[in-house]
């Protein structure tokens, strides 16, 4: 799958008018605490808006089913699979 489609099909909604859920793992990066290189693998999750400019850092948030509050940031070039597909850019 290429990046910009699994992109596009993050900023889908269901007919209910909700966003559509996914799964994705990518590689964690920090560059303020100098840490990463973590494969992560998030289920469930749904694209959210952000307080800042990440589309310039080329990230997105997306945020975990239930009473969770907590956003995860990711780099978009980072991701290795959507959906189960491995995604090349």
């Amino acid at each position: 799958m290429i990046l910009q489609d699994a992109l596009q099909i993050m900023d889908d909604f269901t007919p209910e008018g909700d966003k559509v859920a996914f799964s994705v793992k990518y590689v964690t990066f920090d560059r303020t605490r100098k840490k990463g290189g973590e494969i992560k693998e998030l289920t469930g999750v749904r694209k959210i808006g952000s307080g800042f400019h990440q589309k310039e850092r080329q990230m997105i948030n997306v945020q975990a089913p239930g009473n969770s509050r907590h956003p995860y940031p990711i780099h978009i070039r980072l991701i290795l699979e959507f959906n189960g597909e491995k995604v090349f850019w």
